[in-house]
């Protein structure tokens, strides 16, 4: 019995753009724009255009202008990130680009380091243009596949954010009809809700008789305003997953926090997550300045500075210290903890593996497991 296709999600329109000088004059394959095109269509963007330029910014400035002209909502040029006298790719960026964000660019670097101590080379970038999202990535095929693959689970939410959906309604509007599809239209609690029950019985317009209105279940649907405290939410070291818990910790209304010395010795971004939200993603080179509204996740135990983070972090009031890694044997961080003079009370506070057990394996089942054990210490629901 054969089995049944699988579906891929729909996204938008997609060009992958080739900078290359042999290229554009026939001396090479383009094996770098073949495996990202078939990679986004693998993601489900469609359709996809090619197109091939040599390495000059305004030819490479007017393709990237064309293609969201022509309606691309995620263009990606492969090449010319380098330091070479013909790497212009991010110059010609630039060149037409509204908004730089340097997110993209760090969690792509940082996953190239997996791979080649020269990644902090690379100058790949990310930039928007009107409602286009605009990567400029390595033109091997490793560094192309590797990049866009780090940042490719964040590009829906930034394509939605572009086109002005923020995902939190419009609160000035009555909101619409609707029957709760699935539910048995009983008396029913949004589960994980703090609030009681509310009757839907009555009928699906929540001004009528028998609906039962509590702040939690105006909550649930986007309305009103949640003015619980939230604070502080410190993702320790630039990789794919402190890209994504910083990302949907603002969804939750953390402040967020990137603390990675690395990122914080060259220019710290300053640039709004979103036009509505003009509070800017702040970077630091340590934890110290967690306080008892903070939660601290350190991201990856493989860096030198691994010990340094967490000690220092330890002498803060941080409401919670986790670290990525299996229970499965004794962290690295433990032996050279003990050898500071850290006791067990203090070890004892580091949380380690971070998040529910959900079996999670990539970043973003990772990060999502991550975040619902804070909201639920959060809502003294643990």
């Amino acid at each position: 019995m054969s089995e049944a296709p699988t579906t891929t999600p729909t996204r938008p329109p997609a060009t992958v753009i080739t900078a290359s000088d042999g290229v554009h004059h026939g001396t090479r394959e383009d094996r770098s724009g073949d495996l990202l095109a078939d990679l986004l269509a693998e993601a489900g963007h469609a359709p996809i255009d090619r197109r091939v330029v040599p390495d000059e910014v305004d030819d490479l400035s007017t393709a990237i202008a064309a293609a969201c002209a022509d309606g691309a909502r995620l263009v990606v040029v492969t090449g010319g990130t380098g330091l070479g006298p013909r790497d212009v790719t991010p110059e010609a960026l630039h060149a037409v680009t509204d908004r730089v964000l340097p997110g993209f660019g760090e969690v792509m670097r940082a996953v190239g380091r997996a791979s080649t101590p020269l990644a902090d080379l690379s100058r790949s970038v990310a930039a928007t243009r009107g409602t286009s999202l605009v990567l400029a990535v390595p033109g091997s095929p490793s560094g192309a596949r590797e990049s866009v693959e780090a940042v490719l689970e964040l590009v829906p939410h930034a394509l939605d954010l572009l086109a002005g959906d923020t995902g939190h309604g419009d609160v000035s509007s009555p909101p619409p009809e609707h029957d709760h599809a699935g539910h048995d239209h009983a008396e029913h609690d949004h589960a994980g809700h703090d609030g009681a029950a509310h009757d839907v019985a009555a009928g699906p317009d929540h001004g009528e008789p028998g609906h039962v209105h509590d702040d939690s279940c105006a909550l649930a649907h986007g309305e009103g305003d949640d003015d619980r405290e939230v604070g502080t939410l410190m993702a320790v070291f630039a990789s794919p997953l402190s890209a994504l818990l910083l990302a949907w910790g603002r969804e939750l209304g953390y402040r967020t926090v990137l603390v990675d010395p690395r990122v914080a010795e060259r220019d710290a971004p300053t640039a709004p997550v979103t036009d509505e939200d003009p509070s800017p993603m702040v970077v630091a080179a340590t934890p110290e300045a967690a306080d008892p509204t903070t939660d601290v996740v350190v991201t990856d135990h493989h860096r030198d500075e691994l010990v340094d983070m967490l000690d220092t972090a330890l002498d803060t009031d941080a409401r919670f210290i986790g670290l990525m890694g299996s229970a499965r044997h004794e962290g690295p961080h433990v032996g050279p903890l003990r050898e500071r003079g850290r006791t067990d009370a203090d070890l004892d506070r580091i949380v380690r593996p971070i998040g529910f057990d959900i079996g999670s394996k990539t970043p973003a089942e990772i990060a999502v497991a991550t975040l619902a054990d804070l909201v639920a210490r959060r809502n003294d629901r643990r």
